[in-house]
């Protein structure tokens, strides 16, 4: 999707976050406005948390909020679907994204499923 189509919409992101060890996997969702200065799209949220960055190899998987994603996101029209893993043993640290986002996201934004 190109970027700039997406500057002051509602963007969310769904977190899927694989839990080593047990049955279901965790389901996180958060969303704010998009915001594209012409080299990063970045979601702004309305409770003072740092912007999310979307990366550049994201973007391809943006996609029209549907009848089902409604029922996840209050305003969103767009999200992103993410993947979480745990971190490997020793990982290279200068390849992660510090976002200052921790899992769970909030209490009001977590759900679970399978």
């Amino acid at each position: 999707m190109e970027p700039r189509l997406l500057d002051g919409k509602v963007l969310g992101v769904f977190l899927i976050a694989e839990t080593p060890g047990e049955e279901e996997d965790q389901y996180f969702s958060f969303e704010g406005v998009a915001t594209w200065d012409g080299q990063q799209l970045a979601i702004v949220s309305s409770d003072g948390k740092p912007p999310f960055l979307i990366s550049v190899d994201s973007l391809s998987r943006i996609k029209p909020v549907d009848a089902n994603m409604r029922l996840v996101f209050d305003a969103a029209e767009f999200y992103v679907p993410m993947l979480a893993r745990p971190l490997p043993e020793n990982p290279d640290l200068s390849r992660l994204v510090k976002t200052g986002y921790h899992l769970p996201i909030d209490e009001e934004s977590e759900s679970s499923g399978a």
